[in-house]
């Protein structure tokens, strides 16, 4: 297990650098409409994820995938409200100490709503946020251990902003801490179904069939951290203002171990695990 740790290190470190380079050198477009006392930003996105899953001694999972994602805010010069939000899929592999199965079908869902202050100009925003994350990551069915994906319902806050440094070009980051108040591992327990105990040998027929079941989890600690480059593009009549930018986003859960629990007769027991997902996007603004 030790040796498929430190693989899952390699790659995540060897990816995390490989989109940090490409994200300053792709760019994003959106639109933000300013007027005398607010601004509306909206924009609609695509890119690339990669995922990753460790629980030590027992099982990792990891999977690239890409993602369609959407924001829609309005900030005036005290305060933001706002929503960010995106769905996801990927081909997704298990590891086990002994076996690795084939690649699987993987998922992921994001949403998150937000309310907080602006401590900075209509300009130049730095929000400070109550925020109110969903995640929910599909791992594909793991048969050696069930687990199949995890959600989490979460509370946090986060300090997000634009900053211009020179004349058409900034930066926008993101620094965000979450806790999981609620949450559950989906569980895919197989059944074979042998027809009935009085039927003809001759006649029955095997059906292989799962049942989907829930493990709650004991919480989950997430950080998370995104980092973005701006250029201006043009400014429209109406003050529309067009920015390039790109953007890379970074999530890691730290998530505790749920109870044991006993699932049709069968004792389930999973230890802490660690989580991450590192995200690239592009897309247009409107």
């Amino acid at each position: 297990m030790g040796t498929l740790i430190v693989y899952m290190n390699k790659v995540q470190r060897h990816f995390c650098l490989y989109v940090l380079a490409v994200c300053f050198m792709i760019p994003n477009l959106t639109v933000a409409k300013c007027f005398d006392t607010s601004c509306t930003m909206l924009k609609a996105g695509f890119g690339a994820y990669y995922v990753g899953f460790v629980m030590p001694s027992t099982i990792a999972f990891n999977g690239f995938g890409a993602h369609i994602s959407a924001n829609a805010s309005r900030h005036w010069r005290w305060f933001v409200i706002g929503v960010d939000g995106g769905f996801g899929f990927s081909g997704v592999k298990a590891h086990t100490a002994s076996t690795s199965t084939s690649v699987n079908f993987g998922s992921l869902v994001n949403i998150e709503p937000y309310i907080g202050v602006n401590l900075g100009s209509l300009e130049n925003p730095i929000f400070v946020s109550l925020t109110l994350p969903v995640d929910h990551y599909g791992f594909g069915f793991a048969p050696n251990n069930n687990l199949d994906a995890m959600t989490l319902f979460e509370v946090g806050g986060a300090l997000s902003g634009n900053i211009a440094l020179a004349q058409g070009f900034g930066i926008n980051f993101k620094l965000g801490y979450s806790y999981a108040y609620a949450g559950n591992y989906g569980i895919k327990r197989r059944n074979i179904d042998m027809g009935g105990l009085n039927q003809d040998p001759a006649t029955i027929e095997v059906r292989d069939h799962y049942k989907n079941h829930t493990i709650p989890l004991n919480g989950a600690h997430i950080w998370e951290l995104a980092l973005g480059t701006t250029f201006e593009r043009e400014y429209a009549e109406y003050s529309t203002i067009k920015i390039l930018y790109a953007y890379l986003k970074c999530k890691y859960y730290t998530i505790n171990a749920p109870n044991s629990a006993i699932v049709e007769g069968v004792l389930l027991e999973y230890s802490y695990a660690n989580s991450f997902v590192t995200m690239l996007e592009l897309g247009v603004g409107f």
